[in-house]
């Protein structure tokens, strides 16, 4: 008996008929583009599930892990004020030192920010060094119910951060400028470590015309001080703005990059910018965030911008720093947390010597591309304009 040859369709579909049971059998091909299909099917679900999660988190702002998705109960901010917000009886410290000084000098603190940043980088500002501040004030461009807020009629943008800050710095000549000696303009996203300015600001003389913070030798003759690092003005500065500089139109008052538009005024009115690195040629104020300088990379403009390059590791920054710039809330409380409520048990901080912020002599003189001068006895050292500009100023 001859075999009887099966054409291929039906030679394949016979050998297949423990799967295809009773039922008329599919093609093989058939067969595996249903399977592709099935499990295309499933990766799409799957992705898509993924996506779905992911958006959810984003809109909830973290919702797991979330500092910043805050009560809109305004009360709750409105409750804060530095004297109810001490160390509790369980944080075993001595602040005596620290008391000491913030007795003998007052700083105002400005904070730029939005309506819609109020309870939430505002709040973690309040809630953490914000408390510190002899005075805080909030600058937002809408009227609010809390008591640390003011407002002006100036578009929420970058291209109007100008008009907000000269605003906020006339409203401080007109009310505050014989209480406080010194004025610190910071963003919503900055934190500062209150004690640390304050000894450095115990080096210089509040009456004569200082100008502080993360300097930049671009743009301006005399360069100018980063407005995410934060900076300060010694009361005769900010006189010396206003008086002879909004008051005789010779400034800016919007439009511009703000922290550029400050330092111009400054410059124009014999305003000067003095150092701020500590005597191992340390920054204290930091332009970005504390991540970036301790992990790494710093971005480029810090490479460029500043008079020596920023640096990445554990050599970054002063020990006794003063602020960072792109903190998160959450990153606020975390900083605040381990700053004020824990401590390395043995370890004490050294005596602190009255040279910390002030560069030697010598030094400046083996330094020949050095921007700076020496200031009188304060040890804070003056940036110079005509170095300055040499150095690409």
């Amino acid at each position: 008996m001859s075999a009887h040859i099966l054409p291929v369709g039906e030679r394949t579909c016979a050998t297949q008929l423990h799967v295809c049971g009773q039922r008329r059998c599919l093609p093989v091909n058939i067969m595996r583009t249903i399977h592709l299909r099935r499990t295309y099917m499933w990766g799409l679900f799957i992705v898509g599930l993924y996506l779905y999660i992911h958006l959810l988190y984003i809109k909830n702002k973290g919702m797991w892990f979330d500092y910043e998705n805050v009560s809109n109960d305004i009360s709750s901010i409105q409750s804060y004020r530095p004297e109810d917000i001490e160390d509790d009886d369980t944080i075993l410290v001595n602040t005596s030192v620290a008391d000491e000084l913030s007795k003998k000098l007052k700083v105002f603190c400005f904070i730029a920010t939005t309506t819609s940043n109020l309870l939430t980088k505002a709040k973690a500002v309040n809630d953490t060094w914000g408390k510190r501040c002899d005075k805080i004030l909030f600058v937002t461009s809408s009227p609010s119910k809390l008591s640390m807020t003011i407002s002006f009629d100036i578009e929420d943008s970058r291209s109007h951060l100008t008009g907000k800050t000269m605003s906020m710095i006339n409203y401080i000549y007109r009310h505050h400028i014989n209480n406080y000696e010194w004025f610190m303009k910071a963003d919503d996203d900055t934190y500062v470590i209150m004690e640390n300015l304050k000894l450095l600001l115990s080096k210089c003389d509040h009456d004569k015309p200082i100008y502080l913070g993360h300097h930049f030798k671009v743009h301006l003759k005399q360069g100018y001080m980063s407005g995410g690092a934060g900076y300060v003005m010694s009361q005769t500065a900010l006189r010396m703005l206003v008086e002879d500089g909004l008051q005789k139109d010779r400034c800016d008052r919007d439009g511009n990059d703000e922290d550029v538009d400050v330092g111009r005024c400054l410059e124009t009115v014999g305003v000067q910018p003095y150092k701020t690195t500590d005597k191992f040629g340390r920054e204290t104020f930091h332009a970005f965030s504390i991540l970036n300088y301790i992990i790494g990379p710093v971005p480029v403009y810090l490479l460029q911008y500043p008079h020596k390059p920023a640096r990445s590791g554990k050599n970054c920054c002063s020990q006794l720093p003063i602020t960072f710039h792109y903190t998160t809330p959450k990153m606020m409380y975390i900083t605040e947390y381990f700053l004020y409520r824990t401590a390395v048990y043995g370890r004490q901080l050294a005596n602190i010597d009255d040279d910390f912020f002030k560069q030697e002599i010598s030094r400046l003189d083996k330094d020949p591309s050095s921007v700076f001068m020496p200031y009188g006895v304060h040890g804070i050292s003056l940036v110079d304009a005509k170095s300055n500009k040499e150095n690409g100023g």
